[in-house]
Parts: structure tokens; sequence; C-alpha cells
């Protein structure tokens, strides 16, 4: 059985436009994204079942082989996490867990393959992301009735979700602005100035405390490890402009007192709540150190309910399910990709520079958002973790390799 190289040409550019659109969707609408990385998934499937029925002698077509570290660290999570699921308490819940993180997982892989049948989709990555962050301001304005107001904002993704892809993309756009404006490309400079200024509209509106405490921090990261490039007068504008920002959007009212219930115990129900979890966790933690008590069966917490719940805490969260194998596994996984990425941190090349710091940053993110909330299976959130991660390691390693056939 053959496909025409014209036919084939042409259903290789359905991954990066699927890509595109995962990417698009995946800031602010959580039924498209997913839907979008369905389609995305069912054309990798098709893309290597085809493979045969093609003339081979066009090896442009192949992608450049993933990374072997990466693929042994998702080997040890997933035998990790099975073994977890056979000494755990409920198999059934914990199978489903396992199919959820693999479909996941499978971002990287989807994401290295669409980039192999046309690399330009990574340049337009940015600027999807951007796009996407100024329909998500204009859905929480819709929200907040177009005024500066802390509501706790979501689009169409849940609350947290939205939480954790604002502080994922907005040091990505600062670092893009960079970029462009190093390159003196004014109109790119300014497109993504204006995705800044829409992702503060969307984090005031989605008022998470996490988000506007590690935006900054990430952000100031980017300007450090791009202080070279500017003169000391530059750099001085820019940090004045985050200030007046800050000043503008976050010294309200609402935002202030969000942060003063953090300092209300246990009286505040939502502190309470997140309290009781981390101690619920931790306690499983302690009587199933070694394992856990299995994937996805961390009972609830609360008195009144009955099923399962979270512990509101990722690092907690794991050592309950999965005990202390489960944690190393976790960290191996994206250290893997992390110490891959990590050598070419000093790049002389503004491309490799900007994915390598994108990828620092996710994650980072995924570390410090981590601290207070459940985040490893949020979908919207790791499809932009492993897609910026899959640029940056393309980025380093494929385009080398591509150069020397």
């Amino acid at each position: 059985m053959g496909i025409s190289a014209k036919s084939w040409s042409r259903f290789n550019q359905v991954g990066p436009l699927l890509l595109g659109l995962t990417a698009f969707f995946g800031v602010f609408a959580r039924g498209l994204v997913n839907i979008s990385f369905g389609l995305l998934a069912l054309w990798g499937l098709v893309w290597l079942l085809s493979r045969p029925w093609r003339n081979t002698s066009d090896d442009t077509l192949f992608p450049p082989p993933l990374p072997q570290r990466w693929l042994a660290g998702i080997t040890i999570y997933s035998a990790v996490i099975l073994l977890t699921i056979v000494s755990g308490q409920d198999w059934s819940r914990g199978l489903r867990y396992l199919s959820v993180i693999l479909y996941l997982l499978a971002t990287l892989p989807l994401a290295w393959l669409a980039f192999s049948q046309n690399q330009h989709i990574l340049k337009w990555l940015p600027f999807l992301y951007g796009i996407g962050l100024m329909v998500t301001a204009l859905l929480t304005s819709r929200e907040a009735g177009y005024s500066l107001t802390c509501l706790r904002a979501k689009a169409h993704l849940g609350i947290i979700e939205l939480t954790a892809v604002l502080a994922q993309l907005t040091p990505l756009m600062l670092a893009a602005l960079l970029r462009s404006f190093i390159a003196k490309r004014w109109g790119e400079t300014a497109f993504f100035l204006l995705a800044l200024l829409a992702s503060a509209v969307a984090i005031l509106h989605n008022c998470s405390r996490i988000t506007m405490l590690t935006t900054p921090l990430l952000s100031l990261l980017i300007l450090w490890v791009y202080r070279r490039t500017f003169t000391r007068a530059t750099l001085l504008g820019l940090m004045l402009l985050a200030v007046i920002v800050f000043a503008v959007f976050f010294l309200n009212p609402g935002v202030i007192s969000r942060f003063l219930e953090i300092f209300e115990g246990h009286s505040n129900y939502n502190n309470f709540l997140r309290l009781s979890a981390w101690k619920h966790g931790w306690a499983i933690f302690k009587e199933h150190p070694l394992l856990g008590i299995g994937p996805a069966a961390v009972p609830s917490f609360l008195p009144e309910t009955i099923g399962y719940y979270h512990t509101h805490q990722l690092f907690i969260n794991i050592l309950a399910e999965s005990g202390v194998v489960g944690l190393v596994a976790f960290l191996a996984l994206h250290a893997s990709a992390f110490t891959l990425i990590w050598p070419h941190r000093h790049s002389p090349d503004p491309e490799t520079f900007f994915w390598v710091w994108a990828a620092m940053i996710v994650n980072l993110q995924l570390l410090l958002n981590g601290l207070v909330d459940q985040i490893f299976t949020l979908k919207p959130m790791m499809y932009i973790y492993w897609i910026i991660t899959a640029a940056a390691l393309w980025q380093v390693r494929a385009r080398r390799h591509l150069s020397q056939r």
C-alpha cells in the first residue's frame, strides 16, 4: 500500500498545526486544548503506523531520535508508578491515573515529531502563547465586569490551571520581548509588551497569591540572565516599568486582602482546608513511607466527604501516593530533561539561549507552584510544560543532529 509524496507531505503538516492549536488553546480553553491534543496524539499514532508504507529513501521525513536520557527517565518513572499501583490499595484508580500520566508525557515526543515535520512551528510558539494571553485577558475581564478586580477568574480553565499557566507564560513573554528588543525587531517587541500587559490583567483577575509571588521572581530571573545585553539605563527603565505595572495592577484592596488571609490561620476556611490536607498527606506518608498508599488512592480528609482527594501540595501528594521511591522517580523524570538543557544555559546563539531559559522557567515554576497545589495532572499546564521542554531539547540537540547529516 502506498501514499503519494504530495499527500504525505500534506499529512505531515497536520501535526505542527495541531501542536500550534494545543499551544494556543492551552492558555485559556480546557475543552478545546484537550480536543486539539487528542487529535495531535491520533496524528502521531497514524504517522508511526504509516512509516512502513512509504519510500524511506528520504530520511529528512524522520525525526532525530528522542534523547535517551529522557526515555530512560520516563521508563523508570512508569515502572515505579506501576509498582506503587500493585502495592497500593486501589488498582483501578491507579491504572486510570497511570493512563492519564502517560497521555500527558506523550506531549514531549509528539511535539518533537511535529518539530521534525515543520521547524517553523518553533518560531511561532511564543506568538501563539502571546495571542492566547490576550484572549485570556479578554475572558477574565468579562468575568470581572471589565474592571481591575481581584475575583478568582478562570477564563475557560480551572482557577488553579489558569494560575499555573499565567505563571508559566508571563516570564516567557518577558524573555521573548527582550530577545526581540536585542534584535531590534520593534514590531515583535511591541507585540510581546502587549502580551505582558494582557497577562498582568489576567493575573489580577485570577488573583492567585502563588502567581503574584512567583511571577515577579521568575521575571527577575529572566532580567538577570539577559542583563549583559543591556545598558544600565535600559535595565533601570525596565525595572521602573515593572514597578509601575505592579503598583497599578496589584496594590489594590482585593489583592492586599488576599495576602492578609494568609495570616488568619485556621480561622480562614481556605487556610484550614489546605493545612488540613497537608497534615493528612504527611500522616499517610509516615504510615507508608516507601511506596505510599497508591496513586490516586488518598482518601478525603474531610469527615463529611466520602471518596478520594489530593493533598493540595505536589510533593506531599507524591509522598502519600508513592512514597520516597515515587518522589525519587518523579524528580528523576524531570531531571532527565533538565540536565540535557542545563549545559546550554550560556549558549551564544540567541534562539538556543531563549528556549533553554524558557524551559528552565517552566521547570522552576513547577517546583514553586507545587509547594501549594497538586498540579502534575493539570492538563493545560503540563501541555505547556512539555511543549516548551521539547522546544528546548529540539533546539539544543535536534538542530545539531540535522545539520550533521
